[in-house]
Parts: structure tokens; sequence; C-alpha cells
């Protein structure tokens, strides 16, 4: 299993500040080659399985936890390592 992040978004938030944060998030990972993949309102964002991925993924996190729109509207933030543990970021962060 590679690392892998869970976000989640309030459900009072409108359809188009959805839609924009979540394409900000994507673009963003791709750019700095992660995966992802939206179902539902869930967004994954998955770690390719090299050497780098932890990197990859703290610089989302990073950048995620320093955004107030994405912070103020975040539901669900959870931290999948390739051991199997699960972090609550949200929960970490005090968000």
């Amino acid at each position: 299993m590679n690392f892998k992040i869970e976000i989640m978004l309030n459900s009072e938030l409108s359809n188009k500040d959805e839609k924009l944060i979540i394409e900000r998030i994507i673009e963003y990972a791709h750019r700095i080659y992660l995966d992802t993949s939206y179902k539902g309102c869930v967004l994954y964002i998955n770690g390719t399985g090299d050497l780098n991925d932890f990197a990859r993924i703290a610089i989302i996190i990073t950048c995620l936890k320093n955004q107030d729109l994405f912070t103020s509207n975040v539901k669900t933030w959870l931290l999948y390592d390739p051991d199997g543990g699960v972090e609550d970021i949200k929960k970490h962060y005090s968000i």
C-alpha cells in the first residue's frame, strides 16, 4: 500500500466552491506527481509507490493546512500510511 490522503468537504459548501477546491487540489497533486480519484464526494490523493511519496504527501498537506477556504470547509482529512496506519490530519492540526 502507498501513502494515501482522503478528503471530504462539508456538505454545506456550494457546488461551485466545492468544485473549485477539488479542481485546485487535483491540479496541484498532479503537478507534484501524485495520483487522484474523486468518488462521490470523497477525493483520494494517492502516492505512486516511489521513494518521494512521503515528501510529496507532506508538501500537499502543508499547502492545504494553510488555505483558509480548504480548512474552513474540510469535513474529513485522513492520511493512510503504507503500514496500514491512519492519522486524522484535521485533528492533528486542530482544524
